[in-house]
């Protein structure tokens, strides 16, 4: 009888496929390896019956590395770093993973490849067939969950491991080797002795990692180098009618808005006058800072007051400010001139990609990006979630909805909601982008908080449902009321929003529109008293610290490490002591991690800007997609 060995990368994803395979029929026996059993069943394979040992690795098998005698940093300049020859060896010898593997290869007939289905696992893949030395009768699993459905139809339509993907690997592997060890050398040997009140024992560099502590130390030197401006505010509170609330206004640029409107639409015979007042507008606007507007609403129920800030914001010329508050005291009325009532949606999300998952996770459950990124992983291999690393925000046209949906109605929390949204119909989910990876993070079982284990791991469990849930569910709409009021010749508003229908917020409740932002009752022509008009001082301040979230925004953006990679390099700057998570999960950068940014930019920029990293990963791709040879890099 012929033998299939399978290989997964990961003990336990080895025993879940085996258990898939083999309808729990099978036995398990230690292995060479201590750490990856082997699991055994019989089943057909290629339309004959076959012996089948399921087993895996234990992540990357090998890894690289220089020759020996370049491993000596005292006599070894770190600029041969570049052009030193690298090896291969065993990633962690303790587990025997070669001598293993080379045991079970050649007593094999076929090898099925069940690693993980992106770059990495395309490059574990060949360490797996090259230390076996088996490249012909080598098959390839792919698979995005680990559910009955999903591993039996991977088995069904094998394929082949993707040799440009691993070799693009390969090439980052020996990019960041070369020159992580040769930078990490010299500042560490340069920096010893020399600041005594720094943690210089080994200052390490990484071109993933400096550019990403780059985005921290940048927004620390603008807080640094912030100059706190003077300036006023008028806040104005009135009385409504018939005993009504009293509440705040906000100053509405009027004005502004109807020269452009008419110099575009009904006066173009008074093109020079009416330019002529745009460019007076604007350098009003310009001198006193009319457009550094703040939206900031809240409502205090036990006083029966709606607060607004001061939309037209803040007036940097004290004299201006009190010529104004002199107008509005003189009034004493305020005279509703017109209410505007216009209809308005709230967009259900776009479905769920590992980037989006990890911003919230920092940023709403306070859980950090590796933290996030390894409870995930957790939830995947337990067959809870589909496979976590992904850049697609667009589920596949063949996606079984009404099945994923179904699943949930068990659940205690949102089970009726989701019964609800299945006898009504479920809303098509919004277009996203295919990145041509996996599909979308998606819940593949119901479970409940005992099931999943681990507090972290269930409440990013509950959000990856509810957010899945919501893509499929109505979008939230919303009255959106506009108030004007005139007083003396100054206009002012207020605004407020009534929830029409909830939409996705029922499963989503944090992205609800808030009652409390409800206008009262209010007619064209009403009569308010002005209660209060007072100038308020106030300073500017300076942004604050990069948070996780914005941090992860940024590296996205600039194409700095990959969805897989992100948290990692987060993680390791907080490591080396070049930032510590403050309050908020803000991420304030340390002496340290200050004096290496900016010791990198007088040296030369590029060496902590992220176009350079950027630059790379695009070449790195040109591997990956078999535009470009992996041995033709250069450094």
């Amino acid at each position: 009888m012929k033998t299939v060995l399978m290989v997964a990368e990961k003990p336990s994803l080895a025993l879940s496929i085996a258990k898939i395979l083999s309808r729990n029929s099978l036995n398990t026996r230690k292995g060479i390896s201590s750490a990856c059993p082997v699991h055994e069943y019989s089943g057909k394979f290629k339309g004959e019956q076959v012996r089948f040992k399921v087993t895996s690795v234990c992540g990357h098998v090998m890894s690289i590395d220089f020759e020996g005698k370049y491993n000596n940093w005292e006599k070894v300049d770190p600029s041969e770093l570049f052009i030193a020859p690298t090896i291969k060896k065993e990633a962690n010898p303790k587990l025997n993973i070669v001598k293993y593997k080379m045991k079970y290869s050649r007593d094999s007939d076929y090898i099925v490849l069940w690693l993980d289905c992106d770059r990495e696992g395309e490059n574990i893949c060949f360490e797996v067939l090259d230390i076996g030395n088996k490249q012909d009768a080598v098959f390839r699993a792919h698979f995005s969950a680990i559910t009955d459905k999903d591993i039996n139809a991977a088995l069904n339509s094998l394929g082949r491991p993707n040799e440009n993907e691993s070799l693009c690997v390969e090439a980052r592997q020996d990019l960041d080797l070369r020159l992580g060890c040769a930078f990490t050398r010299f500042q560490t040997k340069y920096f010893q002795g020399k600041y005594g009140d720094l943690d210089s024992s080994l200052i390490s560099y990484g071109p993933c990692q400096t550019p990403t502590l780059g985005f921290c130390v940048d927004r620390h030197d603008k807080i640094q180098s912030f100059k706190p401006e003077p300036f006023w505010v008028i806040d104005v509170k009135v009385k409504c009618p018939n005993n009504g609330p009293t509440i705040s206004l906000d100053w509405y640029i009027f004005f502004f808005y109807l020269v452009l409107s008419k110099e575009s639409k009904h006066q173009k015979q008074y093109n020079f006058f009416a330019y002529f007042q745009y460019y007076f507008v604007l350098n009003i606007l310009y001198r006193f800072a009319f457009f550094n507007f703040s939206n900031s609403i809240s409502w205090i129920h036990s006083h029966t007051i709606l607060l607004l800030a001061f939309l037209r914001g803040r007036i940097f010329d004290q004299s201006v400010a009190k010529m104004y508050l002199s107008l509005i005291k003189e009034s004493k009325k305020a005279i509703i001139k017109n209410i505007t009532k216009k209809e308005k949606t709230k967009q259900r999300p776009q479905a769920l990609n590992t980037v989006e998952m990890l911003r919230v996770a920092s940023a709403s459950l306070n859980i950090g990006p590796q933290q996030a990124m390894q409870a995930a992983e957790h939830l995947y291999t337990r067959g809870f979630i589909s496979y976590p690393r992904t850049e697609t925000t667009h589920y596949p046209e063949n996606f079984d909805f009404r099945s994923a949906l179904s699943t949930q109605t068990r659940s205690r929390s949102w089970g009726a909601y989701v019964s609800s949204l299945l006898s009504t119909g479920f809303t098509k989910p919004r277009k996203g982008s295919d990145a041509g990876d996996h599909p979308p993070i998606t819940p593949m079982l119901c479970a409940t908080e005992q099931e999943i284990g681990g507090h972290d791991s269930w409440r990013l469990y509950e959000y990856i449902v509810r957010h899945f849930i919501a893509t499929l569910s109505p979008d939230c709409t919303y009255m959106h009321t506009v108030v004007q009021f005139k007083i003396a010749d100054e206009t002012f508003t207020c605004t407020g929003s009534l929830p029409l229908k909830a939409g996705f917020t029922e499963v989503m409740p944090w992205q609800s529109i808030n009652d409390h932002q409800t206008l009262p009752t209010l007619q064209t022509g009403d009569e308010c008293s002005v209660e209060r008009a007072e100038l308020l001082d106030r300073k500017t301040s300076p942004p604050d610290y990069l948070t996780e979230s914005e941090l992860i925004t940024l590296m996205e953006k600039h194409g700095i490490g990959t969805d897989a990679s992100i948290p990692t390099h987060i993680n390791n700057i907080g490591q080396r002591n070049y930032v510590t998570v403050i309050s908020g999960r803000k991420l304030q950068p340390t002496n340290l991690g200050i004096m290496l940014v900016h010791g990198y930019n007088k040296i030369d920029a590029d060496l902590v800007q992220p176009t350079m990293r950027s630059a790379v990963e695009k070449q790195l791709n040109l591997i990956a997609q078999g535009n470009k040879n992996q041995k033709k890099h250069n450094y």
